[in-house]
């Protein structure tokens, strides 16, 4: 899909919501091939490059989604922690695990009652086995939003790590009960 001439505010926001429900529904080719044309016309457009990184992370092209997430925060009036998560998803499923810290410490600086920030700082720290930070981080992740699937299993299995059998199980048991809820009667 080409665009030809200079297309309305309107239509490029049409054509956004369009790529966002291209790429919820897995199709991130033409998602990102929809964004990418926006784009040429609207380059300072951040939340465009942000969801073309989330198309590109689709395909699993984390190089791409990380220069896409680089432009989103280059023409961005302002550093958005979630395009400084994001990245930091990337820079992660790259394996750059100190660059993806730096960032995540970025966004929890920058929205400290984000919980999916305190999340993926605790999942940078699990994976580095500094459990005792990675606890601390989910435990503020779940008190920031007791509703967090997510981080309920990570914060389970961090206790699993530290011995923790009581809270442990209990951690698990919550993240249980809240998927068994997200599913709805059978």
């Amino acid at each position: 899909m080409a665009l030809e001439g200079t297309i309305d505010e309107r239509t490029v926001a049409e054509l956004n919501l369009r790529a966002v429900e291209l790429t919820e529904r897995k199709e991130f080719v033409e998602a990102a091939r929809i964004l990418e044309n926006l784009i040429q016309q609207r380059p300072n457009a951040g939340d465009l490059h942000y969801n073309l990184a989330i198309a590109y992370e689709g395909m699993g092209d984390y190089g791409a989604a990380e220069r896409a997430l680089r432009n989103a925060l280059t023409v961005s009036k302002e550093e958005k922690p979630e395009y400084l998560l994001e990245l930091a998803y990337c820079l992660f499923e790259m394996k750059r695990l100190d660059e993806a810290e730096v960032l995540c410490r970025r966004a929890v600086e920058k929205e400290p009652a984000s919980a999916r920030a305190w999340n993926v700082l605790g999942v940078l720290s699990f994976v580095q086995e500094r459990y005792e930070e990675a606890r601390a981080c989910f435990e503020k992740a779940v008190e920031l939003d007791p509703g967090y699937e997510d981080a309920w299993f990570n914060l389970a299995d961090t206790y699993e790590e530290l011995g923790e059998e009581e809270k442990e199980r209990e951690a698990r048991d919550r993240f249980r009960t809240l998927r068994g809820s997200r599913r709805g009667p059978s």
